[in-house]
């Protein structure tokens, strides 16, 4: 689940995927005058396959019937971060 960056513990926290959208957590970590600490932030994409080259690609459009895929993962990417608060 977790691509991390190994030199400051940056990178993928967790996914979700609703179809061909998909929620993506990244967690930051900051050293901060209280110590340190974690932030989270979210990227939404969907996989699509390209006809012209024959290989799977990412697109940050999507179509009417993508939305609420979208809703979906955003959901549960959501959840995901406040409840393990």
């Amino acid at each position: 689940m977790a691509e991390k960056d190994k030199e400051n513990g940056n990178g993928v926290e967790a996914r979700f995927k609703a179809g061909q959208v998909e929620a993506t957590i990244w967690r930051n970590s900051y050293d901060g005058e209280k110590g340190k600490f974690d932030s989270y932030s979210v990227t939404l994409s969907k996989s699509y396959h390209d006809d012209k080259s024959g290989e799977w690609k990412k697109t940050g459009s999507l179509s009417v019937n993508d939305v609420p895929k979208a809703v979906v993962a955003l959901q549960k990417a959501f959840e995901y971060m406040v409840l393990r608060e």
